[in-house]
């Protein structure tokens, strides 16, 4: 993303290594909180969904005012 001239203000990679569902507890609601101050306009949820093996898919979501 940042190549392509996006702006990362929070990277959050480093819960895959023990994903547990209170990290994305408490990722939602800080991204959550910012949204609704209106301290960002976006959220950009960006992935690679996996389909097989062989086939991983980037993927990305996006959720604005």
């Amino acid at each position: 993303m940042v190549k392509k001239g996006y702006h990362i203000a929070q990277d959050y990679s480093e819960v895959i290594n023990e994903p547990i569902y209170r990290d994305a507890a408490d990722i939602t609601m800080e991204l959550l909180d910012a949204f609704g101050q209106n301290r960002i306009g976006e959220i950009y949820l960006v992935y690679t969904s996996f389909k097989n093996t062989v086939t991983q898919i980037p993927t990305l979501k996006t959720s604005s005012c």
